[in-house]
This record gives C-alpha cells, sequence and structure tokens, in this order.
C-alpha cells in the first residue's frame, strides 16, 4: 500500500505542478477552472487513500530518528549537503519533473529544519483534505485571481503545489525507508520532516487565504 500510494503521490504532484504553472497564466475562465478543479480532484483522492493509522505510526518512526541527526544537519554542512544532493536524488529516480525539483531545492534553501510533531503533521494533513470539501470555492477564487494577502508571499497557485509536493515527500520517504528495510534510515527520516514541514507552511498559508475570504 505505501509504494502504491508513494507512485500515485509522484503521478499527483507532477499533475497539479503542471496544472499550477498553467493556472498562472490562463486566460480563459471556463478552462481553467477546469484544470483547477481537476487538480483538486486528484489531490482529494490521494490524501482520501492514505491510512491515517498507518502514516502516523510511520510518520512518528522517522520523527525520532530525526531527534538524533537535526543538530548534525543544521551544524555541519557536509552533511546538509550530502543531504541536499540525496534528495533531488530521490527525487529524480522517482520521476518527478526538473522544475518541481528546482523548487523543491529552493524550498530546502530556506527550511529551518526544525522537528514537526506527530499531531501537527497529522492536524496539517487533515486541515488540507478538509479544505479541499470545505473551503474549495475559496481555494479556487485565490488561484483564479492570483489573490493573496498581505503576509502571503508566495501566489495561492504555488503555495498548493508546494503543498501537494509535501505530500509526496512524506510518502515518498516513508516508502524509501520501506523498500530500504532501514527504519533508521537518516536521510529518509530528514525528507519526511521536510514534507510535513512544508505540508504545514503550505496549509498555513492556504488557510489564511481562506479566512480572509476571497469570496
Amino acid at each position: 500500500m505505501v509504494e502504491e500510494l508513494s507512485k500515485k503521490s509522484c503521478t499527483v504532484t507532477n499533475r497539479v505542478s503542471i496544472s499550477m504553472l498553467f493556472a498562472e497564466s490562463s486566460a480563459q475562465p471556463a478552462q481553467l477552472q477546469a484544470i483547477v478543479d481537476e487538480a483538486f480532484e486528484s489531490t482529494a483522492q490521494l490524501l482520501d487513500g492514505i491510512n491515517p493509522t498507518e502514516l502516523r505510526d510511520r510518520f512518528k518512526q522517522l520523527t525520532l530518528v530525526y531527534s538524533t541527526v537535526q543538530l548534525e544537519l543544521v551544524d555541519d554542512p557536509v552533511a546538509w549537503s550530502r543531504f541536499l544532493a540525496t534528495t533531488c536524488d530521490v527525487l529524480q529516480q522517482v520521476r518527478i519533473h526538473q522544475n518541481t525539483i528546482a523548487s523543491m531545492g529552493d524550498r530546502l534553501a530556506v527550511w529551518d529544519r526544525r522537528p514537526i510533531g506527530v499531531n501537527e503533521f497529522v492536524a496539517s494533513l487533515d486541515r488540507f483534505a478538509r479544505m479541499l470539501i470545505e473551503d474549495s470555492r475559496k481555494l479556487r477564487y485565490a488561484i483564479e485571481h492570483q489573490a493573496f494577502g498581505e503576509t502571503v508571499h508566495r501566489r495561492p497557485a504555488m503555495v498548493y503545489s508546494d503543498a501537494v509536493c509535501g505530500v509526496m515527500i512524506v510518502l515518498v520517504a516513508i516508502n524509501q525507508s520501506v523498500q530500504q528495510d532501514d527504519p533508521l534510515n537518516a536521510d529518509c527520516a530528514a525528507m519526511a520532516i521536510f514534507g510535513a514541514d512544508l505540508i504545514r507552511s503550505s496549509v498555513e498559508q492556504l488557510n489564511e487565504i481562506c479566512e480572509r475570504g476571497c469570496l
């Protein structure tokens, strides 16, 4: 199940990334709405296929591993550079588009590497899933009109794409750990924490858009 979800998440991420790039430049409202709706639907299907109990257990295990390597990633430039290279290699292996890999490189460059707890991660993921149901009209409006508040520094289309990428990175990291039969793999742990933090920060920005009432 983990491997299947990991593969599906890569497909969805590539599809959503292309859709959001198109959303940035499309001038045809009807076509744009159909593209955004398809992106929402594919994301919702991905999230719906996740087993929350299994995800929580596997993520908790990786957070424990990360707690033992966090300081090294913060203090040792060599260890950090190696992790960056490994992460890019993994994303290439699972066939994520190069533009998306470059975007994730930008996100990694500003990542503070702080831990993220299991409950915080699950809450962000749950909020993302509910957002696609409860706030889909507001999200669609924000993306179509590129409406964003003063504290939202990136366009909604790209923030949404980042959130989906975060889900993919967590699932890929978990699958890598399973496939390698190495629950103590530090790179997988760090990747999972980065993906979770990307979900958290992106969902916070998307939530702000929805709370501001873009309709």
